[in-house]
């Protein structure tokens, strides 16, 4: 992998002259889209990665497999302006380009399934998404509101599973990992796949995860000890199965995840069920998928805590949905993409004697969304124009244009972007509105990419500014009660590099990335209210990823990733006493991880990863990315971690 950055458009065996090429040398080949340069996650239909109005990265099953990652937050922390930070309770995350994303700012979705609670909009990470079976992850960093949603302001990542085909048989793995003589990790998953009578292809898929957060031991500033290794416990089940007979396609997943806090003695439950029908009609011109969708969620429901506070935050939740999204090419050079969806969201207390902000026991909200976008192909430039319009309950609706300018040529390629997107106060932010005036966030967004590749090099280059209006904030007062209200405006700029050189057994590969606070007036996320340059909390202003995998034999490799980030900072409790709280600054980090595959071991019957992660015993900090002062959680000290995967 380890950033793919351009994701391979043609193979080139030509000598291109890099630093002085000529007009015929850049314009010759439009690319033509295949299994690894085609994602769908920018308007949900085929397109070339390098003329997708986004900006996407592609994560294929050979690079996860080659780089042995433990868990997918060892993915997204390799990625350009993506870090992981910490929500309360433990709640492991990401923030992208300096902004904390998980409460509703980056949709998360399985094979298309919208798995953030309807609570808080959150996507809790760690010991939740079995790699093993995935087919390749596809990341936005950027407005993706325009297709996505309210869910979607700063990014949306689509984690799409392998289809029965694609296993046809069965497949076992499990897992462990080792760190200070204890079990850190341990994992195990069944699939099975393939073509039933009749041209039925079945899918089916269950994973048990458990592991630790840390097994870290760490004296806080205020000289409170804490174990993490008797606190930080995650627990995940989960199964899915897919049933396809021809343009008729059936989905299921059910999850149930549950993790332990270190400073509080609860854990944290989101429970999940995604219930998925849909048909596509295609013609040579035409495609249109029409699709009903039922979710039902325990979403982020705090256990063994004191039911005067905890109760009144734990929910249950449906949405019931039905809408249908396509694509109708006129000609070689005009093409239409749509979509529109109409929903039903209803929640209530798990208590009976309590009531929400209304006063009633259940309350519903409905939704409608309808999108489309032109894309007007010609040799020099593609022209992608579009918007959404979209009603949730009593906000005004939102109008989102989307106007981007790609090109893919032979060797080179480019993006012109600008986007709006926002984020939908979900149903907790809601309920937990006590002034009455809170109203989505708003988000203008302009990006601009230029790459290179042939079959020896990669490189990319993208640049981003990008303006958040009305920023939602949390927060609790003295008798812990929760509150959100919109708090100021933010704007963040910066850039991100990749490279990529493949040679003969040798593929090198680095990234860097940084943002910088322009200007701010939200005091809660800032490192330093006197100075915005200083960034905001929780997250590294310049961060460095550095990969290298050698091959040693056919079946066999060792690889090697390193990640640099610049020191992060964040408010804690200093004095137990006064209950004071101050600015923490944390160092810098240097974390450096070797893992060897073997593929085909025993007789072509076993896939073997064996990995050391934190080589160095990294002291690594997830900081809370606000100023209410929740302690961070510590990262897991030097482990050892191996995988079977029996292909039966």
């Amino acid at each position: 992998m380890l950033f793919k950055l351009s994701i391979g458009q043609n193979t080139d065996t030509s000598n291109t002259n890099l630093l002085q090429p000529s007009l015929d040398d850049i314009l010759t080949l439009t690319p033509n889209i295949s299994k690894e340069t085609a994602v769908t996650i920018s308007n949900l239909v085929e397109i070339n990665v390098n003329e997708a109005p986004n900006v996407i990265s592609i994560i294929t099953d050979q690079e996860i497999k080659a780089m042995g990652y433990r868990d997918l937050l060892d993915v997204l922390n390799t990625i350009p302006g993506i870090n992981i930070a910490n929500d309360v309770q433990n709640g492991t995350s990401i923030g992208i380009r300096g902004i904390w994303a998980e409460e509703g700012r980056v949709q998360f979705m399985v094979n298309g399934m919208v798995l953030n609670d309807m609570a808080y909009g959150s996507i809790i990470l760690g010991h939740r998404i079995q790699l093993d079976n995935i087919k390749r992850i596809e990341i936005i960093r950027g407005a993706g509101s325009s297709i996505y949603g309210g869910l979607a302001a700063l990014g949306a990542i689509n984690i799409i599973s392998k289809t029965g085909q694609e296993i046809n048989g069965h497949d076992l793995i499990i897992g462990a990992g080792i760190s200070n003589s204890n079990f850190s990790r341990e994992a195990m998953s069944y699939s099975f796949g393939g073509a039933l009578l009749n041209g039925v292809e079945l899918t089916g898929a269950a994973i048990v995860n458990a592991g630790n957060r840390s097994n870290s031991k760490r004296m806080l500033p205020d000289s409170t000890f804490v174990n993490f290794a008797d606190s930080s416990l995650v627990n995940n089940v989960a199964m899915r199965i897919q049933l396809k007979y021809k343009a008729f396609l059936l989905k299921q997943r059910y999850e149930d995840y549950n993790f332990q806090a270190t400073y509080e003695p609860i854990s944290s439950l989101m429970r999940t069920s995604i219930s998925e029908i849909s048909y596509t009609y295609k013609t040579p011109k035409l495609s249109i998928t029409p699709q009903a969708t039922f979710k039902w969620q325990v979403p982020w429901a705090s256990q063994y805590g004191d039911p005067k506070i905890y109760d009144l935050q734990n929910i249950t939740a449906k949405r019931q949905s039905a809408g249908a999204n396509g694509a109708y090419k006129i000609n070689d050079w005009l093409t239409f993409t749509f979509g529109s969806q109409i929903y039903m969201d209803s929640y209530k207390h798990h208590r009976k004697s309590y009531k929400l902000k209304s006063g009633k026991y259940m309350q519903y909200y409905s939704g409608y969304i309808a999108y489309a976008e032109a894309t007007v192909t010609t040799k020099f430039l593609n022209i992608n124009v579009g918007g959404r319009f979209d009603k949730y309950a009593f906000y005004k609706p939102n109008i989102l244009p989307r106007i981007g300018l790609t090109k893919a040529f032979k060797n080179y390629h480019y993006k012109l972007l600008y986007g709006q997107s926002f984020k939908i106060p979900p149903l907790q932010n809601i309920n937990l509105d006590i002034t009455g005036t809170l109203v989505p966030e708003k988000v203008s967004e302009m990006q601009a990419e230029l790459g290179y590749q042939n079959n020896r090099m990669e490189f990319k280059v993208v640049g981003f500014n990008y303006t958040i209006h009305k920023f939602i904030i949390f927060g609790f007062d003295k008798m812990y009660n929760e509150s959100y209200i919109n708090s100021g405006t933010i704007n963040n700029a910066g850039a991100e590099l990749e490279a990529k050189i493949k040679l003969k057994r040798l593929v090198i590969g680095c990234n860097y990335s940084n943002y910088y606070t322009i200007k701010s007036s939200v005091n809660d996320i800032l490192v330093d209210t006197l100075n915005v340059k200083k960034g905001t909390l929780a997250f590294p202003k310049h961060k460095v990823v550095f990969s290298l995998t050698y091959k040693l034999k056919k079946n066999n490799s060792i690889n090697l990733f390193y990640v640099m980030q610049t020191q992060k900072s964040t408010y804690e409790r200093v004095n137990v006493t006064t209950d004071e709280y101050s600015l923490i600054q944390y160092p810098a980090t240097n974390n450096i991880n070797i893992t060897y595959q073997r593929n085909g071991f025993i007789l072509k019957f076993i896939d073997v990863n064996v990995g050391l992660y934190n080589v160095l015993n990294t002291k690594n900090y997830y900081l809370y990315p606000s100023s209410q002062g929740y302690a961070p959680v510590f990262g897991m000290d030097r482990e050892f971690f191996v995988n079977f995967k029996l292909n039966l």
